[in-house]
């Protein structure tokens, strides 16, 4: 049995060998895929009238302030006013442009290079939802469900781009939904 089990070894080593040998002659591996380049960061046309045009621009405006309200995750109630004071000509903007249709204008970028407009864009999501709210329990329905619609169809529009602008838009979506709750009877 000893002498069976060494000749069984002796014949896989010698086929492993074998592949091994046969499997160094093939032939040269395949040139990997070329990868695109990421482009330019989208530059929006102020006279273009197209609506992402007139987020992207909205969104850069909110940008170049250099807020300390960019980066900022949790707002007290007096901070929630002072951001929907600070964005009301951008949110005026986003308004006025929910009403016509969106196509988003897509560019590749480099792996973890920041996405343009996004932070402009959250903030304005944030005074949006924090707008409607406030215009609700204030009991100007009318006026909160304008916000409220205007908020719906922006964050729809931000859905057509790429995964983070999709959640952003996801998310305000809800969080305007979230926000006409503590008003309704």
């Amino acid at each position: 049995m000893n002498r069976a089990k060494r000749i069984l070894l002796l014949s896989v080593n010698a086929i492993a060998v074998g592949a091994t040998v046969i499997g160094c002659r093939g032939s040269a591996p395949a040139i990997p895929a070329q990868y695109e380049l990421a482009e330019p960061t989208y530059q929006p046309r102020a006279s273009s009238g197209s609506t992402f045009d007139e987020y992207a621009t909205a969104a850069f405006d909110v940008e170049a302030t250099r807020s300390i309200y960019l980066s900022v995750v949790s707002f007290t109630p007096d901070q929630q006013r002072k951001v929907v004071a600070l964005m009301a000509q951008p949110m005026a903007r986003v308004r006025a442009a929910s009403v016509r249709p969106c196509e988003f204008e897509f560019r590749t970028r480099e792996p973890f290079a920041p996405i343009p407009f996004l932070t402009g864009w959250r903030l304005i999501g944030r005074a949006l939802t924090w707008q409607t709210a406030a215009t609700a329990q204030a009991g100007n329905f009318d006026s909160a469900i304008d916000t409220a619609l205007a908020a719906t169809r922006f964050g729809f529009d931000l859905t057509q781009g790429d995964a983070m602008a999709a959640n952003l838009g996801c998310t305000l979506i809800n969080d305007v939904r979230v926000a006409l709750l503590p008003a309704l009877p």
